[in-house]
């Protein structure tokens, strides 16, 4: 364009402002970890505070509208934790606007969000998962239209976590009739209190392992653990800084009623090695990224043929061997026998016999007499030594 003073210059574009499009924000996710209640527990659930919230600042989860201001509500409901995520059976209860399992709010128009800050979980038992996706069914709460087959199929269903799913609808053409879906948004998992238990490592079958990980089976038992939630981390550290890190490879069968574990080693960084490797080994979950304290683990070096390197106990030839020595008592067993002096007259017995010898008749004893042997005053008392390899000597 010409300006009249010789001058020539491009007028520059008016730029419209692109609208933006309404969507769903959430400002404050739930916690991580929400204790779960059933109806039969006679107690309402706690409600869902938010991830940052603290003893001394209370947060809530809360979403916001953007791209729109005027007249909306938002429904909120649970879904599965996986995609495509489809509706779950527990229920959304609390003191506002809950009923038949979902909450309904209308967003407020000046600052078009809202905090949820009485929702709570209720959990439903695996009899009941049927009839309560029935009932979501039934008010056409189905954010992304995945249909409700797996009602019978409640084993297919992960009843320790939800997302919360929040869908929004603005008022249409006629008034107070809300008719524009937007996209629905889920919010990071919640866990079951009760099923997220701190993890710990109670036992283990073996704290060794060759350098290539052997072919032996490894027993780990533990708190309880969600059998495709769970990792067993090994590390090492030095000087504060982890060198190597790598994970156990076991399928969520090895995980046997959420107590015990078992597995095979990993193969450690480099085979080359000549004395054990000292590293540590822990459980780790990767849904929250909770850790266990750890354990001390070995790597032991292998042979020059690839089996495991044992040490041998060292011999010293230059030792001469020593002959076991038989041990006797040093004191031998003592008898004591009561000897007398002058010569002791036999008492008769039952009958007597004339000797071959001479015209005398002795008496034979009766084979059940005792005769008496009470020490008398002038009798001597002999202890003698019974040598227990050869006979009794006769008396000094």
């Amino acid at each position: 364009m010409f300006n009249g003073g010789g001058e020539i210059f491009q007028a520059m574009p008016t730029m419209t402002p692109v609208k933006q499009k309404p969507a769903i924000k959430i400002t404050e996710q739930p916690a991580l970890k929400v204790q779960f209640r059933y109806e039969s527990d006679g107690r309402c659930p706690p409600p869902i505070s938010g991830v940052s919230s603290t003893e001394k600042s209370k947060t809530f989860p809360s979403i916001q509208i953007t791209g729109y201001q005027g007249r909306a509500i938002v429904v909120v409901s649970c879904v599965t934790k996986d995609a495509p995520h489809r509706p779950h059976p527990y229920n959304i209860v609390g003191k506002e606007g809950c009923k038949k399992g979902v909450c309904k709010l209308e967003v407020s128009p000046e600052t078009m969000s809202v905090t949820f800050s009485n929702l709570g979980i209720q959990c439903a038992k695996k009899k009941d998962v049927e009839a309560s996706l029935k009932v979501r069914e039934e008010i056409k709460v189905d954010p992304f239209k995945t249909g409700f087959a797996h009602r019978s199929q409640p084993n297919s269903i992960d009843r320790k976590a939800v997302r919360l799913c929040f869908q929004a609808f603005l008022e249409g053409e006629q008034k107070g009739k809300f008719t524009v879906p937007l996209t629905p948004v889920v919010s990071e998992p919640i866990y079951d209190k009760k099923a997220m238990c701190d993890l710990v490592i109670v036992k283990l079958s073996d704290c060794v392992s060759p350098v290539n990980g052997g072919q032996k089976d490894i027993i780990l038992l533990c708190e309880k653990v969600a059998k495709d939630d769970i990792q067993i981390r090994f590390y090492e550290e030095k000087d504060g800084r982890v060198e190597w890190e790598v994970f156990a490879d076991f399928p969520p069968s090895q995980v046997h009623k959420e107590t015990a574990i078992w597995f095979r080693a990993p193969q450690y960084k480099t085979l080359d090695v000549t004395e054990p490797i000292k590293v540590l080994i822990q459980l780790r979950r990767p849904s929250d990224g909770a850790t266990s304290e750890p354990l001390p683990f070995q790597f032991l070096p292998l042979d020059s043929d690839g089996t495991l390197r044992r040490k041998v106990p060292k011999f010293d030839r230059n030792r001469k061997a020593q002959k076991p020595k038989l041990q006797i008592n040093k004191l031998p067993p003592i008898c004591s026998l009561n000897i007398p002096q002058h010569p002791v007259e036999m008492e008769p017995g039952v009958g007597t016999t004339p000797s071959p010898y001479d015209d005398q008749i002795h008496s034979v004893l009766d084979p059940m007499y005792t005769p008496n042997i009470t020490a008398l005053p002038s009798q001597r008392q002999y202890h003698i030594p019974i040598d227990i390899l050869g006979h009794t000597p006769p008396p000094p």
